[in-house]
């Protein structure tokens, strides 16, 4: 069982290795679902989102931090100057 709240992943499986990659596996294939069928993304794209939050999740602290601060700097940049 993998189950995430907030912010905290807590990982309970009782067959080791193996059972919790089927645990992770399914919940990407739920996730690629839900892209496509509820958000309208094409699979490209629902696997395009998908790599991205692999990249950040073996990403070191500091990568995560760089990539938020980045992140934030485009917002405020787009506050300041809304596009038209």
């Amino acid at each position: 069982m993998i189950k995430v709240e907030n912010g905290v992943c807590e990982i309970k499986t009782s067959e080791g290795v193996p059972g919790m990659m089927t645990g992770l596996s399914i919940a990407v294939r739920s996730v690629k679902r839900i892209l496509m069928e509820g958000c309208d993304h094409s699979e490209t794209e629902a696997k395009k989102v998908i790599d991205r939050a692999v990249e950040l999740g073996l990403a070191t602290d500091e990568e995560v931090t760089q990539e938020a601060m980045a992140a934030m700097g485009k917002v405020m940049m787009l506050l300041k100057n809304p596009p038209l």
